[in-house]
């Protein structure tokens, strides 16, 4: 797996305090097993859009988007909607 894809998936795990290694990202549902707070769901959000806007090697590698914030906002809303985690009633 992509190194980027490891930490992006590392830091969602971080971020409701899930070990990564525990999770089979094989799973058709991986992303449904755990529930994330609003909170939670923006600290996520604004790591991982620093991660790749920052980032040239990474933002090459994990999306088609130039250095553009609304490109790279676009993109982790993306992947939140995709692969977050679900978020919780409270």
């Amino acid at each position: 797996m992509n190194i980027h894809l490891v930490n992006v998936l590392k830091q969602l795990c971080d971020t409701i305090g899930v070990d990564y290694e525990e999770i089979d990202f094989k799973e058709l549902d991986w992303n449904k097993q755990h529930c994330w707070n609003y909170t939670q769901s923006v600290e996520f959000e604004d790591w991982m859009f620093h991660y790749i806007f920052d980032n040239d090697k990474v933002r090459r590698q994990l999306t088609c988007c130039k250095r553009d914030e609304l490109e790279c906002r676009q993109a982790v809303n993306i992947f939140i909607a995709m692969y977050g985690w679900r978020l919780s009633d409270g």
